[in-house]
């Protein structure tokens, strides 16, 4: 065999060619003296990564804007490093998303939406960043949409955009409202009037103005109210009734049956004007009234349905209505008035017939419940009764009631004795009979 010894040594520059030294020499001159530690042994080599830098270090997109990032990976032995292991990384992906390049050393990067993201590209431990500042699109709000208010689907707003300025009406029930407002972004400020009665609505527009959520406030003289509005460039979503016939969606009673002493009959003269798309001048919903000697906040609203809440309007000094959506019968909603809340809801919460909403306001007014159908044809008030289950309406059997009839004036019996209204007040009350009174076992 061969003795390489010396010749590995020469390579390594730890000896002459001439020199020989007794082996026990030579391994003591391989073992690490006294000032080695561990990681000298394996320190960095001359292709180590020694740094990353990515270019452009600052971008200023607007949403829906591309661009592409590169990296420079600079080795320890100050070389470029042409194929790297390099991961790329988004601190806010629905900021700034990333997209595959065709080169290791590139990313595409997408405005997603306003706010604020860092990409990074790493490399063995060492990272470069570029900070990204997204704003919004320009956009152009020009159009007609389906709007929500509170979460009831009957308002046709239009708007015009002319630069910042904007102009609108709302249609709704043969009403048209109109006044001027201003874009910044993408929020549009609306108003009708200065003085009583104003309505002000404040619209955030998602990316594409195809669809906007925000707030409305509404006053008079007397009161004002506000909530939520939805809006959106499509239809709403509609229940064929012709072909399906009223569904069946009250799984759970609103409320304690036990507290009640009577109950408003559909299309009465209870309460004020409150009628649909195929109607006018009757009150198309249902008021519970408490027993006297029960502490009206002290009764409990449920959820009728198992549903989603897609609104809701703050009633000054009367609580909120809240409107819950059909999970089941896309289209069909209930709302329910004057609750006092028991925790401030979110559009798209969820909810199960029978779970608590809040209780009722408090005395100086009753409890009202009504069921609407955005149909093929318009929007629909039905009688809370005639889309109850059978399960349900046994409990108001027990307080004497024979049938959903009880509950409900036709639409042939309320045009032969006609209301009339000034306003939304009943100018007129009419002859027939304005609520069912409940039969309680100790009266």
């Amino acid at each position: 065999m061969t003795d390489n010894s010396e010749s590995t040594l020469v390579t390594m520059g730890l000896l002459k060619p001439s020199t020989r030294l007794p082996l026990l020499t030579i391994l003591f001159l391989g073992l690490p003296s006294c000032a080695d530690t561990p990681g000298d042994a394996t320190g960095p080599t001359i292709d180590s990564v020694a740094s990353v830098t990515v270019s452009p270090a600052m971008v200023y997109l607007q949403e829906g804007d591309t661009v592409r990032l590169t990296a420079n990976v600079i080795s320890v032995s100050g070389n470029t490093l042409d194929s790297p292991s390099l991961t790329w990384t988004s601190s806010n992906p629905n900021v700034a998303s990333l997209s595959p390049s065709n080169t290791a050393l590139a990313v595409v990067v997408t405005a997603e939406e306003e706010g604020t993201a860092v990409i990074s590209a790493t490399s063995e431990g060492k990272s470069g960043t570029s900070n990204f500042d997204v704003t919004p699109a320009p956009i152009d709000v020009t159009g007609q949409y389906y709007m929500d208010v509170g979460g009831v689907p009957r308002y046709l707003l239009s708007l015009n955009q002319t630069g910042s300025s904007v102009t609108f009406s709302i249609e709704q029930g043969g009403m048209t409202f109109t006044g001027t407002g201003t874009l910044d972004g993408r929020s549009v400020s609306l108003r009708t009037g200065e003085d009583p009665p104003n309505l002000t609505f404040l619209l955030d527009f998602a990316a594409g103005s195809t669809s906007f959520t925000g707030t409305y406030a509404y006053t008079n003289t007397e009161q004002s109210t506000n909530g939520t509005i939805t809006g959106s460039s499509s239809p709403w979503t509609t229940y064929d009734v012709a072909t399906s016939g009223l569904p069946v969606l009250i799984e759970a009673d609103y409320i304690n049956l036990g507290s009640i002493e009577w109950v408003s009959l559909f299309r009465s003269s209870s309460g004020h004007d409150f009628s649909d798309d195929f109607e006018v001048c009757r009150s198309m919903k249902h008021y519970f009234n408490p027993i006297s000697t029960v502490d009206w906040s002290a009764i409990q609203i449920y959820s009728p349905i198992e549903g989603t809440i897609v609104g809701w309007s703050h009633e000054g000094d009367r609580g909120t209505a809240i409107t819950i959506g059909s999970n089941a019968f896309p289209g069909v909603a209930v709302t329910v008035f004057h609750v006092t809340l028991s925790s401030p809801p979110s559009i798209g919460d969820t909810v199960a017939a029978g779970d608590l909403l809040g209780t009722h306001h408090g005395s100086g007014g009753n409890s009202d419940i009504a069921v609407g159908i955005v149909t093929l044809d318009g929007y629909m008030l039905v009688s809370y009764f005639d889309v109850m289950s059978d399960d349900v309406f046994q409990d108001y059997e027990a307080y004497g009631a024979s049938s959903r009839s009880d509950f409900i004036i036709t639409a042939a019996e309320r045009d032969l004795d006609p209301l009339t209204c000034d306003g939304e007040e009943f100018s007129s009350s009419g002859t027939l009979q304005k609520w069912f009174e409940f039969q309680h076992s100790d009266s």
